[in-house]
């Protein structure tokens, strides 16, 4: 039976943490009965003898269920002492228990804590305690303490060490409401005996609390109270040989007070394509551009998507967009509402201008409404061929005015000429470089000057975009502009030296390291308001440059460390990681007062135990920063759009990282099996865009799928948002 790996759930704490909840065991599920089925007659028997549970005998499903979880012990100097509590993992890392059970017993003390998963014996024995695997607690996420005598709020997450549900599995999270009378069933490890599982029915739903019928042992709070389909709908806080009856019914805090209260998680939100805008097309690839801005001025950012390569009027790959609104009662309530256009400002649609290759949003001329920039970076310019265009939509109440654009052309702006494959707009970015209040639009023209390349800077104003402009040269890093070195290829705007006015990375992918061809560099230019200074950097960490790295071909800024410096996240796709080819990592250049600098190599092997690098997967291909957790710090999202997933090519992932005051960790894997879908070359996270899109003022995450295929056609493309609420 083919499983598919369901959606990491996201559970944002009180404390300002993240942690991973609610992803489908990695153990291989069979089809089974429900667990009311097999669980009818396991109750405990009260005379003190509990049922024992032999999970090697059962299912894989029922296997994983059990496996997952143990029990909960303190440790001293790292072996285990008194067995406490049960507890269950919920991620590969993360274990989930009653909050009292750390308080009380440990100390709240992390380095107190350990879970030893159990594998029973034929016959319900133990192995020796030597020989049963113990991890160790490394942080608290989130703690909340039983207060009089119904414990109301009473869970703990926590991460340990290693990654234990990758060998026992871990349990998904329903949140829902209990529904009374339903089937549960409670497995534990209390005080580390055998699995021992209680069965009963939800006999109430009060406040926070969920009271059911099933008897318990002690030591039996932190286990997971499970539904009919196997998922956690609460967490055993409470709970004796007096269940079966009487006015004090055994219960546990229920996850729905944990989501709604304390965790907002993420969750795939909503996902479209381009049908209910324009009919669906061979090779439109919807999704291989995404941008966010509050276009209508109602305070909820919208979605622009390219469709780049969409054939119009029988022009294949002239290109197309389409912008769907947010809402302030939840993303995507009214597809009609989306506005589909081709190019008209300044040009018309013509073969391979790929209209919509590149986007972005800023509000220009500061009326309240973000204008929509559009690149067509292929754009023919009378017998200049691929000289490259952009167009800026103006915004207003009812979204972009597609009737009424502008249009820029390289040779138009101060340093700019008319280049054959100048690719004028390949690359666009947003901020405000002289700190007037108004946004400026920074655009790569990386194959001017046989393919140097430059960047221009148009200013905002309060009539919009200006004549006055800038002009960054790589010169100024002090690194020699050579042929094909294309700076200007990608670019990111933060406040690197937190002086409060934004600077700008760009990055020039084929630049030459001595006679290492095309190892790539990155130029940041840092703005006082007046003028910019420079820096220049080659790779530096995790390995040293090499030839067609192409360093810097992706850029994404935000501060993931929480220090006030915003950090540059840089794109190597084409990195090798020995013999693997194009497998690709990412590297990290922390901001400072001065420069960026401090590289961190983030390498996908190091990220999860179960994906390992492969041969072009091109991880770092497309980068997007944000705050989707809503704590202090900014997240990285790294697509890796050509990941195979198992046997299928190039159906592309998408890694998210959680800030931390130590940098980004991995808390997400996203892959297009979690909307449904798990087809080759569909190159899911080949673009990334994170915005407020439903008005809850949390950050959300989308992804592009331009690979999408139907029945019918290939690469239609789709775009599917993940919602941090």
């Amino acid at each position: 039976m083919h499983i598919r790996r369901q959606l990491c759930i996201t559970l944002l704490t009180a404390t300002g943490l993240t942690a991973l909840i609610g992803c489908t065991s990695e153990v291989p599920i069979a089809d089974i009965a429900a667990p009311g089925d097999w669980l009818a007659d396991e109750k405990i028997d009260c005379d003190g003898t509990p049922t024992w549970y032999d999970v090697e005998d059962g299912t894989a499903t029922e296997q994983a269920w059990a496996s997952s979880v143990g029990g909960l012990v303190p440790t001293s100097a790292g072996s285990s002492g008194t067995p406490l509590c049960s507890a269950f993992l919920v991620g590969p890392n993360l274990v989930m228990t009653a909050g009292h059970c750390i308080d009380t017993q440990a100390a709240n003390t992390c380095d107190k804590v350990s879970v030893i998963f159990n594998h029973q014996e034929a016959g319900g024995s133990l192995p020796p305690t030597s020989e049963m695997p113990t991890y160790d607690c490394v942080e608290i996420i989130d703690q909340t303490l039983g207060t009089g005598v119904d414990n109301a709020d009473d869970y703990a997450l926590f991460m340990v060490s290693g990654e234990p549900g990758e060998t026992f599995g871990y349990l998904e999270v329903d949140f829902r409401p209990p529904v009374l009378n339903e089937a549960i069933t409670i497995i534990g490890h209390p005080n580390l005996l055998p699995q021992v599982i209680s069965a009963g029915e939800v006999v109430a739903v009060y406040d926070h609390r969920t009271y059911y019928d099933a008897d318990t042992a002690g030591g039996s709070s932190g286990s997971p109270v499970l539904d009919a389909n196997g998922q956690v709908i609460a967490v055993h806080t409470n709970g004796d040989c007096t269940g079966g009856g009487g006015a004090n019914f055994n219960h546990g805090m229920t996850v729905t007070t944990i989501h709604d209260d304390y965790s907002p998680f993420l969750r795939e939100h909503d996902f479209f394509d381009q049908h209910a805008l324009d009919p669906l097309g061979e090779d439109d690839r919807f999704g291989g551009a995404v941008a966010i801005g509050d276009f209508n001025g109602d305070g909820v950012d919208d979605i622009a998507v390219g469709a780049p390569s969409e054939t119009v009027n029988g022009h294949a790959g002239a290109g197309s967009v389409s912008v769907r609104p947010g809402y302030v009662d939840g993303y995507g309530a009214d597809p009609s509402d989306a506005v589909y256009f081709t190019q008209s400002a300044g040009s018309f649609p013509e073969a391979e201008d790929y209209f919509g290759q590149t986007l972005a949003a800023g509000d220009f001329d500061g009326d309240g409404y973000d204008e929509l920039v559009v690149g067509a970076p292929f754009e023919n310019w009378g017998a200049t061929v691929d000289a490259g265009m952009i167009h800026v939509y103006p915004g207003s109440s009812s979204g972009p005015d597609i009737t009424n654009g502008a249009s820029f052309l390289a040779y138009e702006l101060d340093g700019g000429t008319l280049t054959t494959n100048g690719h004028f707009g390949a690359a666009l970015a947003v901020g405000d470089f002289d700190d007037d209040g108004y946004d400026d639009l920074a655009i790569g023209d990386p194959g001017d000057n046989n393919a140097r390349g430059i960047t221009h800077i148009l200013l905002g104003s309060a009539l919009g975009l200006a004549s006055d402009t800038r002009v960054l040269q790589q010169s100024s890093t002090g690194t020699s502009p050579e042929a094909d070195d294309r700076f200007g290829e990608a670019l990111a705007v933060g406040d690197f030296d937190n002086n409060g006015i934004d600077d700008l990375a760009v990055g020039a992918p084929q630049e030459d390291n001595g006679a290492t061809a095309n190892t790539g560099h990155v130029s940041v230019f840092y703005s006082d308001g007046v003028v910019f200074t420079a820096s220049g950097h080659f790779q530096t960490g995790g390995s040293a440059p090499e030839a067609h790295d192409y360093y810097g071909l992706s850029l994404a800024a935000g501060d993931f460390d929480g220090d006030g410096y915003d950090d540059l996240a840089v794109g190597v796709p084409a990195e090798n990681n020995g013999s693997l080819v194009d497998s690709g990592m990412v590297e990290l250049l922390y901001g400072s007062a001065t420069t960026v600098g401090s590289a961190e190599a983030i390498w996908p092997y190091q990220l999860t135990s179960y994906e390992s690098d492969e041969a072009g997967d091109m991880f770092g291909y497309a980068l997007a920063a944000g705050n989707l957790s809503g704590d202090a710090y900014d997240d990285l999202v790294i697509g890796a759009p050509f990941e195979d997933f198992g046997r299928i090519a190039d159906a592309g992932w998408a890694y998210v990282l959680w800030g931390s005051s130590t940098g980004p960790f991995l808390m997400n894997t996203l892959s297009a099996s979690d909307v449904g879908s798990e087809d080759p070359n569909e190159h899911f996270g080949a673009a990334l865009a994170i915005g407020e899109l439903d008005g809850d003022w949390d950050e959300d995450l989308v992804v592009g799928i331009p690979g999408q295929s139907t029945a019918t056609a290939d690469a239609v493309g789709a775009v599917t948002v993940f919602d941090a609420d």
